[in-house]
């Protein structure tokens, strides 16, 4: 069992009542944290200082880093493909390359602060906010469904969802006559 303590500006990692590693991770409070990878060897963390990080828990060192954000990071996951997902105050959802850091895409997701996120299978994430919105995207950040709930949401699950519908293209062809 390992114990997991993130409400201050650093990250201690506790096998049962031992202190493993304490990572001081950033400026401010640390919001969200994911395991990455599939040894679960890297962590996530994301920060209301506006970034999100990538560490190696063996070594307690900063592989990566990802800034961009204009208010702070509310939630951080793996993503599809091995890229960062990152959530945040400032009403966007980012995709981000885990090796160089560069932002791959903007989403404007909500009108309020994006909260969590979830995947929904290998190419969809729902996103929940203060907005009282729940939306659904593929990771183009094209929107393929939302609904509006009663109170913000601040916390999102899905069980992977199913393709969106292909359009077959109109063959043209006469009309009636």
């Amino acid at each position: 069992m390992s114990n997991l303590s993130y409400h201050q500006p650093k990250v201690e990692l506790k096998p049962t009542r031992l202190l493993a590693r304490t990572i001081y991770a950033h400026h401010s409070y640390v919001s969200s944290v994911a395991f990455f990878g599939s040894q679960c060897d890297r962590l996530l963390t994301g920060s209301y200082d506006e970034t999100a990080k990538l560490w190696d828990l063996k070594t307690g060192l900063a592989l990566q880093k990802f800034q961009g954000h204009t208010d702070g990071i509310t939630f951080v996951m793996p993503g599809p493909d091995g890229r960062v997902l990152t959530a945040s105050e400032d009403r966007t959802l980012r995709v981000w390359d885990v090796d160089t850091g560069e932002c791959l895409r903007v989403i404007r997701s909500h009108s309020g602060a994006v909260t969590s996120l979830c995947l929904a299978g290998p190419d969809r994430i729902v996103t929940g906010s203060s907005d009282r919105k729940l939306r659904v995207f593929d990771v183009a950040g094209h929107l393929h469904g939302e609904t509006e709930l009663d109170s913000e949401i601040t916390a999102v699950a899905s069980p992977p969802l199913p393709p969106p519908p292909r359009l077959r293209p109109h063959r043209g062809g006469g009309g009636g006559g």
